[in-house]
């Protein structure tokens, strides 16, 4: 069963145990900037290395914030774990509809090594699929 772990003006993180699911809701409303978004990222990772979840669904259909190369590569050294020490064995990503924006995901994932069990999906449905949840 899915439950809300963390709450705030620009996302929510909910965990789902028995999936061993971590989802994040994104909720930008444009005013999100890096150092809110590293905050919150340093905060799922605390949640992960807890929890243990294999599987990431992330909504990021309303993500607005540009993800700069200097972002991507602090994303990739401090957020995600060394190859071959992965706790999430799958990433799903709802992505935004601004090409921007959606750019700025993929590219984040590849910088962090990560796309080879990355996909992206334009609604939750076939992201919960490609998840088995």
């Amino acid at each position: 069963m899915m439950k809300e772990c963390y709450s705030d003006k620009w996302v929510t993180f909910y965990l789902d145990l028995e999936k061993e699911v971590f989802k994040v809701v994104w909720h930008d409303d444009g005013t999100l900037v890096a150092s809110q978004y590293k905050e919150h990222l340093l905060h799922a990772k605390t949640i992960v290395l807890a929890h243990r979840p294999t599987k990431n669904l992330s909504d990021a259909r309303t993500f607005r914030l540009a993800i700069s190369p200097e972002l991507q590569t602090w994303i990739a050294e401090n957020i995600f774990q060394k190859k071959g020490e992965e706790i999430i064995k799958q990433y799903a990503f709802v992505i935004p509809q601004s090409i921007f924006a959606q750019i700025s995901v993929e590219q984040m994932m590849e910088e962090s090594d990560r796309e080879d069990f990355t996909r992206y999906f334009d609604n939750m449905q076939d992201a919960e699929k490609w998840l088995n949840i």
